[in-house]
């Protein structure tokens, strides 16, 4: 009987059944390899077209004894467990004082892994560490150049306007009498007003600067403070008695005022609710460590 053996996309022979036998002792094929033979439909494996056993299937490793570990020594389990019971873990020999005093092998010993470093690609615990650029505190940026105009801008422009404006009264005193007299009054008043309210500035921009725990809430109250002394002085205006060409002046400059005061309402405000720096600066755990 002549065979062909199929191997790795190639036909080879025809072998006989001496020679087959022969390749099979050397290894050089195996029973599982696909054979053909005159009178076979197709390729069978080569054990069926020999008519012998097939190979038994491979058996899996035999498994390993399990491990237990404790305190003194680690041994294998060598006692089966039985259908149905539960694991008995044997009893370990107690180390004596002098094997204890004896330095464990360098394979027992509980050494941590050295950290690595990185080198791009996974984070480190540094990495997701906060950065001190993500993390702004302190008074400083905007919040310092807000507590500049609270401490000393606002009051230099509060004394500054006053004396302007008392200037500007005394030299129309001359022309006319009447007008400068109701302007003095109503410079007095409003002046009382804005030096009242400069003093509440350099309060508030002080507190900031301490970061005292009231500092914030001290802070919106006077940003709120300045359109509602403007509104107050504009209603002044139109209370006071002066003629119709003096009046609209003064009722121009408290419209302007007005708008002025409600802008910087707007942009602070909105800082001092929405500022990372300000968040982190005015906590109470911050407020009291400062």
């Amino acid at each position: 009987m002549e065979v062909y053996i199929a191997r790795s996309g190639q036909q080879i022979g025809p072998f006989s059944e001496q020679q087959i036998q022969s390749m099979l002792n050397s290894g050089m094929v195996t029973l599982t390899d696909s054979a053909w033979r005159q009178g076979a439909s197709e390729w069978l494996p080569l054990h069926q077209i020999l008519d012998v056993c097939p190979p038994p299937p491979a058996q899996p490793p035999a498994i390993p004894a399990p491990i237990r570990f404790d305190d003194t020594v680690a041994r294998p389990v060598t006692e089966p467990l039985r259908a149905g019971s539960k694991a008995r873990i044997t009893e370990t020999k107690k180390l004596s004082n002098e094997e204890k005093r004896k330095p464990w092998p360098p394979s027992k010993l509980k050494i941590p892994p050295k950290i690595l470093p990185s080198y791009g690609g996974e984070d480190t615990q540094s990495d997701r560490a906060p950065k001190a650029a993500d993390r702004p505190i302190g008074v400083g940026g905007w919040l310092a150049f807000f507590c500049f105009i609270l401490i000393a801008l606002n009051p230099l422009l509060t004394v500054f306007g006053f004396f302007s404006t008392h200037k500007l009264i005394e030299a129309l005193r001359p022309l006319d009498p009447e007008a400068a007299k109701t302007l003095d009054s109503f410079n007095s008043l409003t002046g009382l007003w804005s030096f009242t309210l400069a003093a509440f500035s350099v309060l508030a921009g002080i507190l900031l600067v301490r970061r005292t725990r009231n500092a914030m809430v001290v802070a919106k109250i006077f940003t709120a403070a300045v359109p509602i002394t403007a509104l107050l002085t504009l209603l002044a205006v139109f209370g006071s008695s002066s003629s119709a060409e003096l009046g609209e002046g003064m009722v121009q400059g408290g419209v302007e005022g007005l708008i002025k005061s409600l802008g910087f309402f707007a942009i602070w405000f909105t800082y001092l609710c929405r500022s990372k720096r300000v968040k982190n600066t005015y906590t109470k755990e911050a407020a009291g460590t400062a």
